[in-house]
């Protein structure tokens, strides 16, 4: 599925690999589906009311350069009403799975923010992002 916008921070979206490596990498853990993004993001998608869940393993990607900087908040909104938030997240922290009901929202946006410090090595994962409606799924 593609977004209907996206900006960030820093690169460009990746689709299936990190923003700046060739797989998604959290915490030693590596996925082959989702997106990998750096803060300040926001990626945009239209919807249409037609899904029930958004879920993905969250984190900071295993980037091995200067990595004691990244620190990351991800943000889940539907239709301008703030449906999820994480606590910040760090380097080694673990993935976090996360699932979130999306039933009839519009416009989907997954931010990730800095954590207020500064953007310096905060590159994000949403490793194995799908939204689902009852028995069908779609992979971002």
């Amino acid at each position: 599925m593609l977004p209907e916008y996206t900006v960030q921070g820093w690169g460009t979206l990746q689709n299936d690999k990190s923003i700046k490596l060739p797989v998604l990498n959290i915490a030693g853990r590596e996925f082959r589906k989702g997106l990998g993004t750096h803060a300040t993001s926001e990626i945009v998608y239209r919807i249409c009311g037609n899904y029930t869940q958004f879920s993905a393993w969250i984190g900071v990607d295993n980037f091995p350069k200067f990595n004691n900087l990244s620190s990351i908040q991800f943000e889940i909104w539907g239709d301008g009403e703030l449906l999820f938030q994480s606590g910040i997240m760090r380097i080694k922290d673990e993935a976090q799975f996360i699932e979130v009901d999306i039933t009839g929202v519009n416009e989907l946006k997954l931010n990730v923010n800095d954590a207020g410090d500064g953007t310096n090595w905060d590159h994000a994962d949403w490793a194995e992002a799908k939204i689902r409606y009852p028995g069908f799924s779609i992979q971002f």
